[in-house]
C-alpha cells in the first residue's frame, strides 16, 4: 500500500512532464505482455510515458494499446498507468501475464445491405480443383498459423499475374476483386503474428457488401466489373483456424487452400476426405503440440457450453487424455 501511495504521488510528475519528449516508436511483434507497451520485453518508465501520451491523444498500434489497457475496458486511463507502476514495483497481478483468448462462437447472421445507387452487379462463381495435403505438408507450406476472429471486411483490386494493384500494363483478364479480412489473433501457433493481422482471398462476396464492392469495381475495366466468388465467405465476428502462406514478404498472406487454409471451429473434430483429407481442426492444432490442443479445448469448452452439447460425446470424452 505504501508503494502505491508513492506511485500515485509520482504520477503527478509524469503527467506534468513536457510532451517535448515526442512519441516513442512502437513496432509489431507477437502479442505484447500486459504493461509492455513498447514491446521491448520489459515494463519500465518508457511504458508509463507511452501510456500517458495515449491519454493525451497519441495513437498506439493495436498491440501496444492492448498492452497498455491492463483492465481490458477499452480505454487507457490513470487506472492503467497505476497498474503499470504496480508491475514495476512488483505489487500487482498483471505483471507480464498472458492474455486469455475469448473463443466464444457466434451464430452467422446476414450482413446488412446498403443502397447500391441503382447499380446491379454481375456475379460469377468459379470452381477450382485444389490439392489436399497431409498435416506435415500443411506445416511445411504455411508461414502463419493462428486462431483469430474476423473483425473487418474490405475489398480491393489485384492483378493476379503480379500480385499488386492493377496498372495500365495489366492484362484485363488478370484483374480480379479480392476480399481483405481483418483478423484479431487470439492464439498464435506459428509465425511472427501481431494482434491484428490481415488476410487476402481472391474473389468477392456475392449478395453482401454490394455497395462496397461496386465502388471498388468502378476502377476495373468494364469487362472485369463482376463479383467473382472463389471461396466461401467468412462471417464477421466468427473465429477460425487459419493456415496461411505468403508468396512474397510484402504480400498479404492468403489461406493455403479453401479446404485446409481455413477451419471453422463449431466442431473441432469435423473432417471429410473430400474436403480436407480427413484432417480436423483438432488434428491441426495438435500438430503444434498436445499441450496446444489441451489449452484450446479447455478454453473452447468454457466459452461454448451450448455447442458442446451438440458434439459427438465419444469424441468429446477422447479429446483430452
Amino acid at each position: 500500500m505504501k508503494a502505491r501511495k508513492i506511485v500515485s504521488l509520482s504520477l503527478t510528475l509524469f503527467f506534468l512532464l513536457p510532451l517535448c519528449l515526442g512519441s516513442i516508436s512502437t513496432y509489431g511483434v507477437e502479442p505484447y505482455s500486459s504493461g509492455d507497451v513498447n514491446g521491448d520485453g520489459k515494463v519500465d518508465l518508457q511504458d508509463i510515458f507511452m501510456a500517458r501520451d495515449a491519454i493525451f491523444g497519441a495513437e498506439l498500434f493495436p498491440e501496444a494499446f492492448t498492452a497498455a489497457d491492463l483492465n481490458r475496458d477499452g480505454v487507457i486511463d490513470v487506472s492503467d498507468i497505476l497498474g503499470i507502476c504496480d508491475i514495476i514495483f512488483g505489487t500487482d497481478q498483471y505483471a507480464l501475464s498472458p492474455i486469455v483468448p475469448n473463443l466464444k462462437l457466434v451464430l452467422p447472421t446476414n450482413q446488412p445491405q446498403l443502397p447500391n445507387d441503382g447499380l446491379e452487379p454481375e456475379y460469377s462463381i468459379i470452381r477450382a480443383c485444389w490439392e489436399s495435403y497431409s498435416i506435415d505438408e500443411v506445416m511445411e507450406k504455411t508461414c502463419k498459423n493462428y486462431i483469430g476472429r474476423v473483425t473487418g471486411i474490405s475489398f480491393t483490386l489485384i492483378d493476379i499475374h503480379t500480385g499488386y494493384a492493377p496498372t495500365e500494363k495489366s492484362d484485363e483478364s488478370d484483374i480480379f476483386i479480392h476480399t481483405i479480412y481483418e483478423i484479431e489473433v487470439l492464439i498464435s501457433y506459428k509465425g511472427n503474428n501481431k494482434i491484428h493481422e490481415k488476410i487476402e482471398i481472391q474473389g468477392g462476396i456475392p449478395g453482401e457488401y454490394v455497395t462496397e464492392q461496386l465502388e471498388v469495381l468502378r476502377d476495373a475495366p468494364e469487362s472485369r466489373r463482376r463479383i467473382s466468388q472463389f471461396w466461401s465467405p467468412l462471417n464477421l465476428g466468427e473465429i477460425y483456424l487459419f493456415n496461411l502462406w505468403q508468396y512474397k514478404e510484402e504480400f498479404t498472406p492468403t489461406p493455403l487452400t479453401p479446404m485446409q487454409g481455413i477451419y471453422t471451429l463449431q466442431n473441432p473434430f469435423e473432417s471429410e476426405e473430400a474436403k480436407n483429407n480427413n484432417i480436423s481442426a483438432k488434428d491441426m492444432i495438435s500438430a503444434f503440440g498436445q499441450d496446444k490442443w489441451e489449452e484450446f479445448w479447455n478454453q473452447w469448452k468454457q466459452d461454448n457450453p451450448e455447442y458442446l452439447a451438440l458434439l459427438d460425446q465419444a469424441e468429446v470424452e477422447a479429446a483430452t487424455p
